[in-house]
């Protein structure tokens, strides 16, 4: 966790040698918010970060947080994640339908890539 200090100027963020601007009534600007959010409950940050994901690429979100968590702890995706190819990501089975419960898998990131590409390459 980073360090919360005391600025002079009173519109600055107070994280440790944060220069940003704050917004009115927050005492963190933007990006520290995110980082003390991600750190304080990691399982609701991903879920938004999901969300945002869908809802910025058009496509349907109607998984809640509470499946989110059972999703979690059944395949110990929040264990797994990462950035290599053979960390966890969540694949929706049919690409047709949104994010809903019956329709996400745990599978690695190597794979999910695999099957984007075969699926860009199907005829319809």
């Amino acid at each position: 966790m980073f360090k919360i200090t005391q600025h002079k100027d009173k519109k600055l963020c107070k994280a440790f040698g944060c220069q940003n601007r704050r917004a009115k009534g927050r005492t963190l600007c933007h990006k520290h918010n995110k980082r003390l959010k991600k750190e304080m409950n990691p399982e609701a940050y991903y879920y938004d970060l999901l969300k945002q994901n869908a809802k910025r690429r058009g496509k349907e979100f109607n998984l809640t947080l509470t499946e989110f968590k059972e999703i979690c702890a059944e395949t110990g995706y929040m264990e797994l994640k990462g950035k290599s190819g053979k960390s966890a990501s969540l694949d929706r089975i049919d690409a047709c339908k949104g994010y809903e419960k019956s329709n996400i898998q745990v599978i690695s990131l190597a794979e999910n890539s695999k099957k984007r590409f075969e699926d860009e390459k199907a005829p319809f």
